[in-house]
């Protein structure tokens, strides 16, 4: 249960990382270049 839970949180985690990079390269294109 405690690994299941821990494959969840850390997979919430990285999709929340990975929308607010393409937040960010959305919002300032001239970063990414």
């Amino acid at each position: 249960m405690f690994s299941f839970l821990t494959l969840g949180l850390a997979e919430c985690i990285l999709l929340t990382l990975m929308a607010y990079d393409r937040y960010v390269a959305v919002c300032n294109p001239l970063r990414y270049t």
